[in-house]
């Protein structure tokens, strides 16, 4: 089921929805571009992911990877050309409603340059040892991101 809001920066309308599968290769190329892992996206349940972009792009992908009652935030990216917009903002906020409204409790992300911007955002630094087993066994904590990414997490409010 694709869910679709509407969105406005700057005059141009953007669309913020669910992705289908045939977008897959758009949503490779925006996190590529932004260097960030795909390894496993193929893998991913996509009804937990979100797009934004207008009808002919798509400028902005996160989703979740759900682990038990808790998830692990997935690579959240912006193409360049609309970074600065506030868009990864609403894309945070989206993926935590997304998070709520499926019951999660908290949830966790790995990030080698933007923990300062997740900090603005009410995450904190998380120890590994205390990151719950299921989130460690994902293959983005495991293997896809390096042990030197900062580990964050943020509880819910349900």
């Amino acid at each position: 089921m694709k869910v679709t809001q509407r969105a406005k920066h700057q005059g141009e309308q953007y669309v913020k929805r669910q992705p289908v599968k045939a977008e897959l290769p758009g949503i490779e190329k925006l996190l590529t571009e932004s260097g960030l892992p795909t390894g496993d996206l193929i893998e991913q349940d996509l009804s937990l992911f979100r797009v934004v972009g207008t009808p002919q792009t798509m400028d902005a992908v996160g989703g979740l990877e759900r682990c038990g009652d808790t998830a692990l935030i997935r690579s959240i990216a912006t193409s360049p050309a609309l970074r600065g917009r506030g868009i990864a903002g609403e894309m945070v906020k989206e993926l935590e409603k997304l998070a709520v409204s499926q019951g999660l409790k908290s949830l966790y992300l790995l990030t080698e340059s933007a923990g300062a911007y997740f900090e603005s955002k009410g995450y904190s630094e998380t120890s590994r040892p205390d990151v719950p087993p299921a989130i460690r066994a994902s293959r983005q904590f495991s293997s896809l991101c390096p042990d030197s990414a900062t580990v964050m997490s943020k509880r819910l409010v349900m």
